[in-house]
């Protein structure tokens, strides 16, 4: 973000909408759209509900419901097997300011579970303000876990990441996933623009995230 004239102008990333994409990914999350919404339709309502386990799921597994752009779009499989019984809501370019509306659409549909997990944040910057804004939205009744947005050529990540760190200090139930520490350490794990997720990298992220879940359940 950046102070022109006396007024803070939030920064958004470059645009990752699926026609600017590589023609595997843009494959890929078209796929994932229509997964989450039972077949060939838009993904801008995206909602995902299953109660079939993997043969590997382990009694401890916890659920929640998800809410996500296009980082955690192109992973939905790999998240589908690690968290069969969860909700996921993901579509391409959603910002902060967003969630809330969504958060409501799911409460309305019975699926906003306690645990709720937010991946948002790669689209564009936001202030510590919308950020509370949000957590006050979804109530102290949820625990919050808020996955950190990583992109290798994301310059806002490292300030992103000090914002929500400091609230996580002032709010009891938000816990900081910090992603970009893991994937940081796996360049191979990206297409070309640094913050999609190939096959390797998505099954590595559902296992960040199930890791993440399992301890904090624990």
């Amino acid at each position: 973000m950046v102070i022109i004239g006396g007024t803070l102008v939030f920064l958004s990333a470059p645009s990752h909408k699926t026609d600017e994409l590589l023609p595997e990914l843009q494959q890929q999350l078209q796929e994932n759209a229509q997964i989450l919404d039972g077949g060939p339709t838009s993904p801008e309502d995206s909602l995902q509900y299953s109660t079939q386990p993997p043969e590997n799921l382990q009694e401890d597994s916890v659920c929640f419901t998800a809410i996500g752009d296009s980082v955690m779009l192109g992973a939905i499989p790999s998240l589908i097997e690690r968290f069969p019984e969860s909700v996921f809501s993901a579509a391409e370019s959603r910002h902060v300011w967003e969630a809330d509306t969504i958060a409501d659409q799911l409460l309305a549909q019975g699926q906003l579970m306690k645990d709720v997990v937010i991946a948002l944040g790669a689209n564009g910057s936001f202030s510590k303000k919308q950020g509370q804004a949000l957590l006050d939205h979804l109530g102290p009744s949820h625990q919050i876990y808020w996955v950190a947005p990583y992109g290798q050529t994301l310059y806002w990540k490292d300030s992103t990441l000090d914002i929500l760190q400091a609230l996580e200090d002032e709010n009891q139930n938000l816990t900081i996933l910090n992603w970009p520490a893991v994937a940081q350490q796996h360049s191979d794990w990206f297409y070309s623009d640094g913050m999609h997720l190939n096959e390797t990298g998505q099954e590595g992220y559902a296992a960040f995230l199930w890791e993440q879940l399992n301890k904090g359940s624990s």
